[in-house]
């Protein structure tokens, strides 16, 4: 083998051999782990629940801090209220009516459990809706679909702990009993 074929060998496999001594031998870096920062949930706030017991038959809780519209001027239903925190776009409505057999026309409704009681739950353009027949009386509980922080606890609070009270309880009814005092009569309400 002729001197010039030897040295462009060597010429390579030298350089080709230090390069692989160099990464063979050398310290491997200590890998550090960095800790990776999660965020902390805000610390939740204690909620006060109120108890809401209508005389239409029905009792649940929910959040301190909600506005709730009774309806007052509503003649029809045995129970209509609306349930908002500040912005009118955003609400939960329950209303109990005469069963009217609307629940017949849900389409796609799933199967769900109120207070007990089997009811569907279906889902709108607005939101959702969930029915149940009680006595022959038809229950809807209704929400939009956005709903701020408090009234989606409220919703949450509002269906888990939906109960039907039996017997239902009555309001005070006035009658007129008329009483004789010294002679003359006198109208009395009870």
């Amino acid at each position: 083998m002729s001197y010039k074929k030897m040295w462009i060998i060597l010429s390579i496999i030298i350089p080709i051999g230090l390069i692989i001594i160099y990464f063979v031998s050398r310290p491997t870096p200590k890998t550090t782990i960095e800790p990776i920062l999660t965020s902390q949930s805000p610390t939740s706030v204690p909620i006060n629940l109120i108890t809401w017991t209508d005389e239409a038959g029905f009792s649940f809780q929910y959040p301190e801090g909600i506005t709730i519209d009774k309806h007052t001027e509503d003649t029809v239903n045995y129970a209509n209220l609306t349930f908002t925190d500040g912005d009118q776009n955003e609400s939960i409505d329950i209303v109990m009516s005469d069963n009217d057999n609307t629940m017949n026309k849900w389409t796609n409704a799933i199967d769900t459990v109120l207070g007990g009681k089997d009811g569907k739950k279906n889902m709108t353009d607005n939101g959702m809706v969930i029915g149940v027949i009680d006595n022959d009386v038809l229950v809807t509980l209704t929400r939009t679909n956005k709903l701020s922080p408090l009234l989606e606890v409220a919703w949450q609070n509002i269906t888990d702990s939906w109960e039907f009270v039996y017997p239902t309880p009555k309001a005070t009814q006035k009658t007129q009993t008329t009483v004789e005092v010294d002679g003359g009569d006198m109208l009395e309400e009870e």
